[in-house]
């Protein structure tokens, strides 16, 4: 699942040739809350399981609230900007382009790009984004089925084992009574 991630955000930084990218999706725990799952700045992954947004917070919040592409050239010009994640990872953004996650009619989260290296994102980095989005959102999904299949797996194959054990343990405790019930029952059919 993991490998998803990290593989989209390397790729589109390049495609689009940017700083950065990253990949937030809503927290399974806390309702509302946006998790980077992934942060891939200046060629080298920083994820940190320590980035998280507040509901409706910064432009990433906003996109994924909203459903709606943002494009924005300057982000110190647009209230929606947070820069509390600058603050934590010590990175200056200036541009931004986010996209909304969404597969079966639901968002998910959102992918973000970050400081185009030439010129501003444009009208083709928009709907490459949405386009690599799209696809990205099914994959994403698609991992987390895999990954919650692989889970009820192991649970299914650990209650087995325990099934088996239980079984092996009831058929040993029926064995010794029974085996005490034929002996007597061969003693009574050669004794009468």
């Amino acid at each position: 699942f993991n490998e998803v991630i990290l593989q989209l955000v390397r790729v589109i930084t390049e495609i689009v040739v940017t700083e950065g990218s990253s990949v937030w999706l809503w927290d399974e725990e806390q309702a509302g809350h946006l998790v980077c799952a992934s942060m891939y700045l200046d060629g080298r992954d920083i994820t940190a399981d320590f980035l998280r947004l507040p509901p409706g917070k910064g432009i990433v919040g906003w996109v994924g609230t909203h459903r709606q592409t943002v494009n924005v050239t300057d982000v110190t010009t647009d209230a929606r900007f947070a820069a509390t994640i600058d603050t934590k990872t010590g990175y200056t953004t200036r541009s931004i382009l986010a996209v909304p996650l969404i597969t079966h009619n639901r968002v998910i989260g959102v992918l973000e790009l970050v400081n185009k290296l030439e010129g501003h994102f444009d009208q083709r980095d928009c709907e490459l984004a949405e386009t690599v989005a799209a696809y990205a959102a099914n994959a994403i999904e698609n991992a987390r089925l895999m990954n919650s299949l692989r889970q009820h797996r192991d649970a299914l194959e650990t209650q087995n084992e325990a099934l088996d054990a239980f079984a092996h343990s009831v058929a040993h405790d029926l064995k010794n009574p029974l085996t005490l019930v034929v002996g007597f029952a061969d003693m009574l059919r050669d004794g009468f």
